[in-house]
């Protein structure tokens, strides 16, 4: 607060859009940051505050460009870099959120859920021994985390370590980990009978991984035409249509 001249009105805004953050009232909160910035442009606290509720607020775009500001301006604002991490993470800019994420730890923002999000970019970035040391910062710092612990597994069962692979999920599952899913993964590194259907949220999971990049794996890669062999003769016809209902559109080749 120290940035905000205390003769400004600026100032009460800024007091106001802390108020109404906290009670919830985000798009509130972040008009009144809005209308600080208006009055006392550039100033970090209104920058990274303002930033921090369009991160709550899921509007990651406009959280990344008001944080990179906020960060700019001030260098040593963990709240700013924490929240610019987590916004770059959810735009899948894994090395950006990386950097980001590492700088808010190295700042002292210091939670086992932080450390769990760094170790996913890692593990995006082909990283494994980064993301093993962050896993295992993760649950250093909070041994209840159960998702840092089935990363952990699964880390441990694609580098062959398949007791350390079992003893993680093991450790997921004592502490609240999902029952299915990691009794699932347990089974792959413990050699016993694999269940007859992978569960529910390991087949969403892996195809949430996958859609990003799925039409361009697809297309370019494994050479699909299946779309454009399809509309081909309806195309050489020349007819054209006010409507169209494309069925089991997917990604919407057809479409297009």
């Amino acid at each position: 607060m120290s940035d905000i001249d205390p003769t400004q009105p600026a100032r009460t805004l800024f007091f106001e859009g802390n108020a109404l953050f906290e009670a919830g009232r985000l798009e509130e909160a972040a008009a009144c940051y809005q209308a600080a910035l208006a009055l006392a442009p550039g100033r970090p606290s209104l920058l990274a505050n303002l930033g921090v509720t369009q991160c709550r607020l899921r509007q990651w775009p406009q959280a990344v460009a008001t944080l990179t500001q906020a960060t700019q301006a001030d260098p040593t604002h963990r709240d700013a870099w924490v929240a610019l991490g987590l916004s770059q993470e959810a735009l899948s800019r894994w090395s950006e959120a990386a950097h980001a994420l590492q700088t808010g730890i190295q700042l002292g923002a210091v939670t086992g859920q932080l450390w769990l999000s760094l170790a996913m970019c890692r593990m995006r970035l082909q990283q494994p021994m980064e993301a093993l040391h962050a896993l295992d910062q993760a649950v250093a710092v909070e041994p209840t985390l159960a998702e840092a612990w089935s990363q952990r597994g699964s880390l441990m069962r694609d580098t062959g370590r398949y007791a350390e692979a079992a003893r993680s999920y093991e450790q997921a599952l004592a502490n609240g980990g999902d029952e299915t899913l990691n009794r699932f993964y347990l089974s792959s590194v413990q050699g016993g009978a694999a269940p007859a259907h992978p569960p529910s949220l390991y087949v969403e999971a892996l195809f949430d991984e996958y859609a990003d990049e799925f039409q361009t794996h697809l297309v370019e890669q494994l050479n699909y035409q299946a779309h454009t062999t399809l509309l081909a003769p309806l195309r050489a016809s020349g007819q054209r249509f006010e409507r169209v209902l494309d069925l089991g559109c997917g990604t919407g080749l057809c479409g297009r």
